[in-house]
């Protein structure tokens, strides 16, 4: 099971950098049969993807520096965040909790997303953890930009 979850994340991740998506894909092996990918992504962005198929989580870590908890931005993505699963969302934005489920967490001021995947359905898991992130990452766009300003060296013009 172990090494399925990690190759089923690295042909999609691959996939995605074979295309131009995603630059710099490393991947770290670690303990207990847990999996480090790395790689460069929205805004130039180092991005990390934890899969702990023990534990049978996806985690995207330490996705947002700098966000106080339960400040005003803080609340809004977790609301964001929690709105990914609604019906209302089409198909192939919606997250299914069934075999997915996303939560938003923010620990030292840093958000990460961590996901279990119940149904060992690795390749769903990691479509909609990266979806979710583009979303979010949107979402801050839209909502937030001051804060990609301040956090991410994102130009102001």
């Amino acid at each position: 099971m172990h090494a399925n979850a990690s190759e089923t994340v690295r042909l999609r991740l691959q996939r995605h950098a074979s295309q131009g998506v995603f630059q710099g894909l490393s991947e770290t092996a670690g303990r207990r049969g847990k999996t480090t990918f790395n790689f460069r992504w929205l805004m130039g962005q180092e991005f990390r993807l934890l899969v702990d198929p023990n534990k049978q989580l996806l985690v995207a870590q330490k996705l947002l520096p700098e966000i106080e908890t339960y400040s005003f931005i803080d609340r809004d993505l977790r609301r964001f965040v929690t709105g990914r699963s609604d019906p209302a969302l089409p198909s192939h934005r919606r997250v299914d909790a069934d075999l997915f489920s996303l939560t938003y967490t923010n620990r030292k001021q840093t958000v990460s997303l961590f996901g279990g995947v119940p149904t060992n359905d690795y390749a769903y898991a990691t479509k909609s953890v990266l979806t979710a992130i583009n979303d979010l990452f949107a979402y801050l766009h839209l909502n937030h930009i001051n804060y990609l300003h301040e956090n991410f060296s994102l130009p102001e013009e």
